[in-house]
């Protein structure tokens, strides 16, 4: 599981949440885009078995930090996100030929003995996604952002397979993380219109949740999340109660 920063202060603020991701191994994206963090330490409960993600959406930027050795020590994870939209924005030189990037980011990650991630970056036409596919021989994870096409589970089912296929046509097996979120096509989303999309995720994918403010809400929706997590898993013990 991915999970943000304020999200993992807010699970462990709720006496509920907090201990369901026991044993989880969640992967703890860092706020902040620059040196030093907001966490200078590991901070998630011992029992989770967090591992830490600083997540880039410049390859220059990701450049300048490693080369101050601005990347915490206890830091496993670095994820490189090319796209029009992201926060802080791709610089422009990166957006119109990414493959270069991804490669030039995993090299760099791989370099400073961190584990890479890849996100995103899959915006262009068809030849430009197969050279970032290409790259995939340098990733140790994908994070597909399905979160925007949740509410169709066709689309969403669909967008997960493809790509899947795609990337492991390159490197097989390559771990997935499946983006779910508050917001998708274009509206806020309830705990009950995402359940059925937690349900639908390949078993040999984890989840990205992938909630925070959006055009639609300025405020982070965290109950939203925490609802997901608390419906998921028991459906997942009630299923473990009573198999088929």
């Amino acid at each position: 599981m991915l999970i943000g920063e304020t999200l993992a202060d807010s699970l462990m603020a709720d006496s509920t949440a907090r201990p369901l991701l026991n044993g989880t191994q969640p992967i703890i994206i860092l706020t902040g885009q620059d040196p030093p963090y907001h966490a200078t330490q590991p901070f998630a409960p011992a029992t989770w078995g967090a591992t830490y993600m600083i997540r880039f959406s410049s390859e220059t930027d990701m450049q300048s930090v490693f080369t101050a050795n601005g990347i915490p020590a206890f830091v496993t994870w670095v994820m490189y996100d090319n796209e029009p939209n992201a926060s802080p924005l791709t610089p422009l030189v990166e957006l119109p030929n990414p493959a270069p990037y991804y490669a030039a980011a995993a090299a760099l990650a791989h370099a400073h003995g961190k584990l890479f991630a890849a996100t995103a970056g899959l915006s262009g036409a068809t030849a430009e996604k197969q050279a970032v596919y290409n790259t995939a021989t340098g990733w140790d994870l994908y994070a597909v952002q399905t979160q925007t096409g949740e509410l169709n589970l066709q689309q969403f089912d669909g967008n997960i397979v493809n790509t899947m296929d795609r990337v492991w046509a390159i490197n097989p097996g390559v771990p997935f993380s499946v983006g779910v979120g508050d917001y998708a096509n274009g509206q806020l989303a309830t705990a009950a219109q995402i359940d059925p999309a937690m349900v639908s995720i390949p078993s040999n994918a984890s989840v990205w949740m992938n909630f925070g403010p959006n055009p639609a809400s300025t405020t982070a929706r965290y109950d939203i999340a925490t609802s997901v997590i608390e419906n998921t898993v028991n459906q997942a013990r009630a299923a473990a109660l009573n198999p088929p």
